[in-house]
């Protein structure tokens, strides 16, 4: 759980971010400096860096031309969001649960005989990577991107592990989360992200890519700006309210932020419903991530965020870590309360 002052107003950003300085916030601006220090020296892909404690931004720097309201491609950082809309789809009924099969939402693609493993996979194996469905990431997107029918060519897949099993990263399964979406509630995943969670949270401007027969990419292709980015965070920070209206269950944000399994590739790292999880006798966290070190970081017991935006199209080759900005300054700036 955040760990918020009762005795303050919990300020929520729908229109603007409140802002203050570190020290207002308990937080060394001294650590914070040394991290803006480090993106200026080595860090040279990185677009942005974002701060907020409390609910109010306490350190916010852009780079290489960006700004305030630069909109940002957040890569995987896509995935926890398509996450959040399918827990707005439960709180809302429109699907009724996450044991529920895949194939009873895209009955068209099953085939006779099929794999009794394949019809089995239900949403949640899906959500937390573990369909079984054979999937290489480093190699599929070129068969996936030149065919005209992606959810056909991901269905087609041999099943590699039976569901439920194995974790294995799977864009694959999260573009049919995008097109789940639209079957159970009528709207693609850009429309009932407009209608039930930008507006809510004020969010006016995001792009989304879409794929041959206009679904939007459930796996990337969003692009927002790290402000509108970081009211995601906000709003899991804050168990799915957002003012008083209870946009998603607690128990769907509780959930999403536990580790349904150890996790591994790409961030190595526990992972639970399209986030990923760090337990930690100190600092628990999770966080969304995309290629390129997209980041959005939440430490709930210091109510604390943390965005990073970087370069999104490089080589594998030339990507540089930088989670560490967060590990080694922003979490550290906080200053311990005595208590």
């Amino acid at each position: 759980m955040s760990n918020i002052d009762s005795n303050r107003p919990v300020p929520f950003p729908t229109a603007r971010w409140e802002e203050s300085s570190p020290q207002e916030q308990d937080m060394q601006e001294e650590l914070l400096q040394r991290a803006h220090q480090e993106i200026l020296d080595e860090l040279h892909n990185l677009y942005s860096l974002l701060v907020i404690r409390n609910g109010a931004i306490v350190f916010e720097r852009y780079y290489q031309g960006h700004g305030e309201n630069s909109l940002f491609d957040v890569r995987s950082v896509t995935k926890s969001f398509i996450s959040a809309l399918l827990g707005i789809a439960l709180t809302e009924t429109n699907i009724l649960n996450l044991d529920q099969t895949i194939l009873s939402y895209f009955p068209e693609y099953q085939t006779d005989p099929m794999d009794p493993r394949k019809a089995a996979i239900t949403i949640k194996d899906v959500l937390t990577m573990k369909s079984g469905i054979a999937w290489n990431e480093a190699d599929e997107f070129e068969s996936l991107y030149s065919s005209d029918n992606w959810i056909q060519y991901i269905l087609s897949r041999p099943m590699a592990d039976n569901p439920g099993n194995v974790f294995n990263y799977n864009s694959g399964g999260s573009h049919l989360l995008s097109e789940l979406i639209r079957r159970a509630t009528g709207m693609d995943a850009l429309e009932f992200a407009q209608q039930r969670l930008f507006s809510p949270l004020g969010i006016q401007n995001a792009d989304w890519e879409i794929d041959p027969m206009g679904i939007p990419f459930g796996f990337a292709g969003l692009s927002l700006t790290a402000r509108d980015l970081a009211k995601l965070g906000l709003l899991y920070l804050r168990q799915g309210m957002w003012h008083e209206t209870q946009i998603i269950t607690p128990d769907y944000v509780r959930a999403s932020t536990t580790a349904w399994s150890s996790g591994g590739f790409p961030e190595e790292a526990q992972y639970g419903y399209h986030w990923w999880v760090l337990p930690s006798e100190l600092h628990p966290a999770f966080f969304a991530a995309g290629y390129g070190g997209q980041y959005l970081w939440i430490v709930p017991d210091l109510d604390l965020i943390a965005v990073i935006t970087a370069e999104p199209w490089l080589p594998v080759a030339l990507i540089q870590d930088h989670n560490f900005l967060i590990t080694d300054f922003v979490v550290p700036a906080v200053i311990p309360s005595v208590r």
